[in-house]
């Protein structure tokens, strides 16, 4: 479940250090959060036929599982904790 290339790994590693540092955890908690409610309403849509381009989709497969699992293996590393005694001093 760990993310597949090595430029993943980056993208997700930034944009965690990114979100930690500007907006703490829980900012960071929350961008994951609305980032799969707007994943799974888009997907919804889809289905429904109701908006969203079928034929268009620029996110490679399983991405957001990536970006999950990602923030969770950070988490259970300490990623989070460290990334905000370092932001505090």
């Amino acid at each position: 479940m760990c993310p597949r290339s090595p430029t993943t790994r980056c993208w997700f590693a930034s944009r965690r250090r990114f979100f930690i540092k500007s907006y703490g955890a829980f900012g960071l908690l929350a961008a994951d959060v609305l980032r799969c409610l707007g994943r799974g309403s888009l997907v919804l849509r889809r289905m429904l036929g109701l908006g969203g381009r079928r034929n268009v989709d620029h996110e490679p497969p399983k991405a957001t599982r990536d970006l999950i699992a990602s923030d969770l293996q950070a988490l259970w590393r300490g990623e989070w904790r460290l990334s905000r005694e370092r932001r505090t001093s």
